[in-house]
């Protein structure tokens, strides 16, 4: 089973973030500000996100990537990995946040 889902649309200070679910397994596209948020309210959890596709790298799109990557790392989610697809910018960002990433609190 596969479908689509809008979890937001955008607005002035927010950007639109579809989400697809094929075989239960979830495919973002784009990460605005809020969007961890946004994924309970509309029930659906972040363990099952296997792919993020960052379409832009606009103040619209982006802001809320660390912050989910952040609750992604605190995730139970077994050995899957979350995969990021991006430019070039997206992947700079991503890999200047790897520290605040792995960290580990003792």
């Amino acid at each position: 089973m596969a479908y689509f889902q809008a979890l937001s649309i955008k607005g002035v200070d927010s950007g639109p973030c579809l989400l697809l679910v094929v075989n239960g397994h979830g495919y973002m596209f784009n990460a605005p500000e809020g969007i961890q948020r946004q994924l309970g309210e509309s029930r659906r959890s972040p363990a099952k996100l296997r792919h993020i596709f960052m379409t832009r790298t606009s103040h619209c799109s982006v802001p809320g990537l660390i912050g989910l990557l952040m609750t992604l790392r605190d995730t139970p989610r077994g050995d899957q990995r979350i995969w990021v697809h991006g430019s070039e910018v997206i992947t700079g960002l991503v890999m200047h946040a790897k520290y605040v990433l792995l960290f580990i609190a003792v």
